[in-house]
């Protein structure tokens, strides 16, 4: 899904632990698609609060 992405202020946010383990990473390739898809997407994308 790309048609909408998360809006979060890190220094608020619930869902992201300063100290936190890294868990993984996304491979570059993956992320090209994901950038790509979701250029495609702009002007139908829609903003998903998370500071509530």
């Amino acid at each position: 899904m790309v048609d909408e992405y998360n809006y979060d202020i890190l220094e608020r946010s619930w869902y992201i632990e300063p100290d936190q383990d890294i868990l993984g990473r996304f491979s570059k390739p993956f992320m090209v698609k994901i950038a790509r898809l979701f250029a495609e997407a702009r002007g139908r994308t829609g903003r998903v609060s998370r500071l509530d």
